[in-house]
């Protein structure tokens, strides 16, 4: 009984310790990196690697920084960190090539424009392995994968093929995990190149050889084929897939058959994100990336994406703009699709499977060499207060294309929707091809080539009168209807999700206008605009709430303002350290961009520290930017305003109010302790008992 005894009580000590150790393991930690040092040097300066491995392995591994413990954070000042050493560029241990992520760790950088991790084109920046990772405030660039491997073996008398391998994924970013970006640039990254083909010798008649080359590695921005990806308030912009491989030599006889197969680029120039996984976009921009597939994004998971912008990418394949794939649910909502293109289908969009469904976008100026310039749909879809406009079709004018603005395989649901002035070079579907089911209060000016019977509230023939596209005011740009167009206010306000369903417009502009009214067609809600065309210097000029005072016009001689009734969508939550909390926002435009001085003055409501914000703000893009020289407890001024945009009144909450998207990662430190309690209680409960049993 004795031994019995001394058991149990050292199974109390054990479960203190447990929860002892448990508590420590768990601990966060923050390593501060030293600035623009990599290596790992032992030098007494904690460099990016030695950060990284210590927070991987929760430990002191490199004592030129603190153990790592937890959900590290690690702090990257300004800077300029340039990848050197590509020794074993595959390795992932971060001790080499890329850096190498396999904890819960928050990488933390001092601004976009000032922490830059350089991949100086020898190896991808970021491989993410494991764990929940959040990356704030960085640039990441010039990560350039390897290439595939060139088919040595060939293929010889036999049913072969001699194939190369495929370029490395991920030119910026691999990851296999849980993975954030807030205000993150990722910029001029390229994908492998794949490898060559074997050569081919058949001569037996049976024989059937092939050769082709790798294809280009894919997502030359960001390759995702983890949980979860998302991209906040961040910019994915001039990344290229790899180009495919050469096929190898043919020497084919004796009525053997030979083929040498084509190889392409990698898909998913700006990102792709793989089957099964999710893919969330919020107030980011995708532009000026290239791949075969989705030049911008391939999706092939569950997908995203709000007020957003998706421009000027490119695919040789299908999809410029955007690739829907596999069969999961999409959604896109208060995006602007534009100038994309795409050598086959599908300029703008291109859905290929699974359900989408598209909410005050504008789709426009897009175009592609076969069929779909703006959208090319063969997946269940549904279009609610979309703008398609002014996309082409057949762009290469070899008669191969049709749709316009629209071509569409299965279903496709049209609904308080505008195609308009899209063309196809044939001139047989310019504006839509295909069956086209209607859901009322839609406007198609030219239905030739499609099948299309009209419902209530369906225009058809006639010309919408949109503006050109143009900035009036949110995260893109849009068509505007012209005053007088028949668009405006005809929906009736609660019918057909008309102010009560869809509350806002593209821009984030209250639907309806005015309150209780009927809504307009399309992307966007137009509002009560106030123009002045009589200015003079040196006077208050309110103007639709606000007032301005120019201290000089340059060749300004007018200036519109539209009120748009609503916290601006870029306004969510805190945004840098000023929070919007004001209701409301306006739209300033000039018949010039800048070469003047005003004072702009904005209402606000008793707001303890009131601050005039622009968006977007000159940090590097997206953001705001926030001051003030003057305030009272009902209006807040700011003088030296040399350019228009959009203006909110923010409340300045200090520094440590910044919201992130970023998960919890702790739930493991608290079921530790728990346990580790509950095992001494019983340990130590039942020593008590068999000593008193004794």
């Amino acid at each position: 009984m004795k031994h019995t005894y001394l058991t149990f009580i050292a199974l109390g000590l054990a479960g203190w310790l447990v929860l002892s150790a448990n508590t420590a393991v768990f601990a966060d930690s923050t390593l501060t990196v030293y600035p623009n040092e990599v290596a790992i040097a032992n030098n007494g300066r904690c460099s990016l690697r030695e950060a990284i491995i210590n927070a991987n392995n929760n430990a002191a591994t490199h004592p030129d920084c603190p153990a790592g413990t937890g959900d590290d954070t690690i702090i990257i000042p300004a800077g300029t960190y340039t990848l050197n050493d590509a020794t074993t560029p595959d390795e992932d241990f971060s001790a080499t090539g890329d850096l190498d992520l396999s904890s819960n760790i928050t990488l933390q950088g001092a601004g976009t424009n000032t922490t830059i991790l350089d991949g100086n084109h020898t190896d991808r920046v970021l491989h993410i392995l494991t764990g929940v990772v959040v990356i704030n405030d960085v640039t990441i660039r010039h990560g350039r994968t390897p290439d595939g491997a060139d088919n040595l073996v060939g293929c010889i008398f036999s049913f072969c093929s001699a194939t190369g391998e495929d370029g490395n994924p991920g030119g910026g970013i691999l990851t296999g995990a849980t993975l954030t970006l807030n205000r993150v640039l990722v910029t001029d990254n390229q994908t492998g190149a794949g490898g060559a083909g074997g050569d081919l010798t058949c001569s037996l008649p049976e024989n059937t050889c092939t050769t082709r080359g790798g294809y280009g590695g894919d997502g030359a921005g960001i390759y995702s084929n983890g949980p979860s990806l998302t991209i906040h308030n961040s910019i994915i912009q001039h990344n290229h897939t790899g180009v495919g491989g050469a096929p190898g030599n043919v020497n084919c006889s004796g009525g053997a058959t030979c083929y040498a197969d084509p190889s392409y680029h990698g898909d998913g120039g700006g990102l792709k994100v793989n089957t099964g996984n999710t893919l969330t976009v919020t107030l980011s921009r995708i532009a000026n990336n290239s791949g075969r597939f989705g030049g911008g994004i391939d999706c092939a998971g569950a997908c995203a994406i709000t007020h957003s912008v998706i421009q000027d990418n490119s695919a040789t394949g299908t999809g410029g703009g955007v690739l829907f794939n596999h069969n999961s649910a999409k959604t896109m909502s208060h995006t602007i699709v534009a100038n994309n293109a795409a050598d086959g289908s599908g300029g703008g969009i291109y859905a290929g499977a699974g359900t989408l469904t598209i909410t005050n976008v504008t789709i426009s100026g897009n175009s592609s060499g076969l069929s779909g310039g703006g959208f090319y749909s063969q997946t269940p879809t549904t279009l609610n207060h979309v703008t398609v406009a002014n996309n082409t079709a057949d762009a290469d004018s070899n008669g191969s294309g049709d749709g316009g603005g629209i071509f569409k395989f299965g279903t496709l649901n049209l609904k308080n929707s505008v195609v308009a002035d899209n063309i196809d070079t044939g001139g047989q579907a310019p504006d839509c091809w295909g069956t086209i089911t209607s859901q009322f209060y839609n406007h198609i000016e030219n239905i030739t080539g499609c099948t299309f019977t009209p419902g209530t509230g369906d225009v058809t023939g006639s010309d919408p009168s949109l503006g050109l596209l143009a900035d009036n005011g949110g995260v893109g740009q849009t068509h505007r209807p012209n005053a007088g167009s028949p668009l405006l206010d005809s929906i009736p306000f609660n019918t057909n999700d008309c102010g009560d369903v869809v509350t806002t417009d593209q821009r984030g502009a209250v639907r309806s206008y005015p309150a209780n009214g009927a809504c307009d067609k399309g992307a966007v809600e137009v509002r009560a605009v106030v123009q002045n065309c009589s200015l003079s210097t040196g006077v208050d000029i309110p103007i639709n709430g606000i007032t301005l005072n120019f201290a000089s016009l340059g060749s300004l001689s007018c200036v519109s303002v539209e009120e748009m009734g609503s916290n601006h969508p870029a306004a969510t939550g805190v945004m840098g350290d000023w929070g919007m909390f004001t209701g409301n926002w306006w739209h300033i435009s000039g018949n010039v961009d800048n070469g003047f001085d005003v004072t702009v003055t904005l209402p606000h409501s008793g707001l303890a520290d009131p601050q005039v914000c622009k968006y977007p703000g000159t940090q590097w893009g997206y953001g705001w930017d926030c001051a003030r020289t003057g305030a009272d407890g009902s209006t807040v001024s700011l003088n030296g305003v040399d350019s228009f945009s959009d203006w909110t009144v923010g409340d300045a909450v200090g520094p440590t109010a910044v919201t992130n998207l970023q998960a919890d990662t702790t739930p493991a430190a608290g079921q530790g302790w728990l346990v580790g309690l509950l095992v001494g209680l019983l340990g130590a409960a039942t020593a008590v008992f068999l000593r008193r049993a004794r």
